[in-house]
């Protein structure tokens, strides 16, 4: 039980690659699960603790359909989620049989990942195990496995189309961020285009939209990103061109805007998208809940372009479509017109309460309030027309809302979720005196 997994260390690489299948054996677990077929006998099982990740994440797809639906196929699983082994990690369990007829097997699996009480829970569902075939799961997205995939998503996977074939996300460059990334401050304004470029490397949770405050030193320094020993250029013809973005790493996709005039890089990745219906639905749907939730049933925090280019998205549908676009719009002119109050923001105008009237304060606390309260309606309307269109039951949107209880709520101001009124108020004040040490200075150029 509980192989080691991991990369190996440098000592054991040419031993493992010598021995292992070219391609399996990145990983420590792809060598202790080839390395126990040679030790069955025909018909003999084995089972192991492992990393979820070997059941789900699109590394191991060549290495789930070469032993797990070939070699030594999966006969059942079980998911546990964290807080198993004193290790941080989120684990599973899979029984194995050698040299099993795979064209009539089928496997058995439960899901218990998230239970408090993982020992009643497990108890309970292996009463009532989910049975799919093999075939059903080397057709699922990256040959996943995954027991609880809901009716609803396995029907849309049948019926619409995916992201990638409305328009694909891509990687973007690896560019060493101590020699060459900066904030939009921190560069001459008038060097724009020549010495330094917008760069676009994620976020925390921001759906729709999100001030581009990053930059990277092109040209000039360091001998150039394109030349410098570090660098890895992806995708170059996707660079610079209006469209989508997201943000590796998170709980929870959140899709934005990307201006023109934007790199992409290895943890903030996009796509050029024309400025058309198709473009704005997908930034709606991205953002809903039933996309986020079906994202997670099998990718982990790291959203890579693999996982998001497989979700399939109901844009055959051209009333929905054109409903979710509208409200995208919608959203994305809201904000730009409360952001441009940021001073972080390189569209930044002036502070929310500049005006010279007494309550000038209040009435940029409740024009936030209002806000806040359109926003998140607008949203419920998104979410709710998502569900609709990809048929979800009452009991699929129960679990869809469990599933997402950690989600953080809409707001304007991620900086000000929780705060109390009195703290926004002295938020507000607090832009006003950064406002006029700016003016001072003579920093508000327009960048």
């Amino acid at each position: 039980m509980n192989p080691p997994f991991g990369a190996g260390s440098a000592f054991l690489e040419e031993e493992i690659t010598s021995k292992y299948p070219k391609g399996v054996s990145a990983n420590l677990i792809c060598a202790f699960v080839s390395m126990s077929r040679a030790r069955l006998i025909k018909g003999g099982l084995c089972a192991c603790v492992v990393d979820h990740t070997v059941l789900v994440r699109s590394s191991f797809e060549k290495f789930r359909r070469e032993f797990f639906f070939k070699q030594i196929p999966l006969v059942a699983a079980a998911e546990f989620g964290w807080g198993v082994l004193d290790a941080n990690v989120e684990v599973s369990a899979v029984a194995l049989q050698r040299d099993l007829d795979i064209r009539a097997s089928f496997a058995f699996g439960v899901d218990v990942s998230g239970s408090s009480g993982k020992e009643e829970a497990l108890l309970e569902q292996v009463r009532r195990p989910s049975f799919f075939s093999l075939d059903h799961f080397q057709s699922a997205p990256n040959a996943c496995i995954k027991f609880g995939l809901p009716k609803f998503f396995k029907d849309a996977r049948s019926r619409f189309e995916r992201v990638d074939q409305i328009g694909p996300f891509y990687n973007g460059h690896t560019i060493k961020s101590d020699v060459f990334k900066r904030l939009v401050w921190e560069v001459k304004i008038e060097q724009h285009g020549k010495e330094w470029l917008r760069m676009w490397n994620g976020s925390g949770y921001s759906p729709f939209y999100v001030p581009m405050q990053e930059a990277v030193l092109w040209d000039g320094y360091a001998g150039g990103v394109m030349n410098h020993s570090s660098s890895v250029i992806r995708n170059p013809a996707i660079h610079l061109k209006p469209g989508l973005c997201y943000g590796k790493r998170g709980d929870f996709l959140d899709v934005q805007i990307a201006p023109r005039g934007q790199i992409f890089t290895n943890e903030g990745f996009g796509g050029p998208f024309p400025n058309t219906t198709k473009t704005w639905f997908l930034l709606g749907f991205l953002n809903s809940k039933p996309a986020q939730y079906c994202l997670n049933l099998y990718s982990g925090q790291h959203k890579e372009v693999g996982y998001v280019n497989q979700l399939p998205c109901p844009g055959c549908l051209p009333d929905i479509s054109a409903k979710l676009a509208h409200l995208s719009r919608a959203v994305v002119r809201q904000l730009r017109e409360v952001y441009v109050s940021v001073e972080t923001d390189p569209l930044f105008v002036c502070p929310a309460c500049c005006g010279s009237a007494s309550g000038s304060f209040l009435l940029a606390e409740k024009s936030y309030t209002a806000n806040n309260q359109s926003l998140s309606e607008i949203i419920t309307k998104i979410d709710d027309l998502t569900s609709d269109a990809l048929g979800l039951t009452q009991e699929e949107e129960h679990e869809l809302d469990v599933s997402l209880a950690g989600r953080p709520a809409f707001e304007v101001f991620p900086q000000l979720r929780g705060d109390s009124q009195e703290a926004r108020m002295a938020y507000f004040s607090g832009s006003i005196l950064s406002y006029a040490i700016g003016v001072n200075f003579a920093r508000w150029q327009c960048h």
